[in-house]
């Protein structure tokens, strides 16, 4: 089941010949990648989690003004107090004129100057663009078990280019298939993964589309 990956393949099917495999095995993958793909073996449904996110706005509370208020009550020896909140308690004005000395703080800012880059030779390339949904740039990758393409950055122990380049076979003659490859062509089994493989389908840029299907080597 492909996880995470936004444009992944509605409906496929990838598979192994076997599930298990000895080192001097030859191994068949199969893949059939039209719309509902009907091919055998171990199906596989890609499920594309990617999706809207849904935001929910919170309205702030409205602002209550507060108004002065005035309580008439009794304290602890039984004397009739006022309660006063928010409001300046009763009694003789008071003279609270103080002297207030004003500061005035003028900051310049100077601009950056300039930089005209124009003629600036950085020699940098612009990446060539990749159709991702090109077929002809579909391959199949092996990977260790649990590992996933990450958009291209990991590559695989094998691939296999559905159509080699120059490309001149019709996208449609690509969508099904099989490689056969050797056991023995593969690096030797990582501890962690004791022996277990996964298969992808890839698109132009190296991501995994479809996938994946796990097969392993008999102890």
């Amino acid at each position: 089941m492909v996880i995470g990956t936004s444009d992944a393949l509605a409906s496929y099917a990838l598979s192994t010949d076997r599930v298990y495999y000895k080192l001097d095995d030859s191994e068949v993958v199969i893949w059939d990648i039209t719309d509902g793909g009907l091919g055998g073996g171990r199906k596989l449904t890609a499920i594309s989690v990617a999706g809207p996110i849904s935001e929910t706005k919170l309205d702030r509370p409205e602002l209550r003004q507060m108004k002065n208020v005035f309580g008439l009550g009794k304290n602890k020896d039984g004397l009739s107090v006022v309660t006063l909140t928010g409001a300046t308690p009763p009694g003789p004005t008071q003279d609270t004129t103080a002297a207030t000395t004003t500061t005035s703080t003028h900051e310049t800012t100077t601009p950056p100057p300039e930089i005209d880059i124009g003629d600036i030779d950085i020699g940098l390339e612009p990446e060539p663009m990749v159709d991702e949904d090109d077929v002809a740039l579909y391959r199949l990758g092996i990977y260790p078990r649990m590992s996933n393409p990450q958009n291209g950055q990991l590559d695989p122990l094998l691939d296999y280019a559905l159509c080699p380049s120059p490309c001149t076979t019709p996208p449609e003659e690509l969508m099904t298939g099989t490689w056969t490859f050797e056991i023995q062509n593969l690096p030797d089994p990582h501890p962690l993964t004791e022996g277990q493989y996964d298969a992808w389908v890839l698109n132009g840029v190296g991501d995994g589309i479809a996938g994946p299907v796990t097969w392993k080597l008999e102890e």
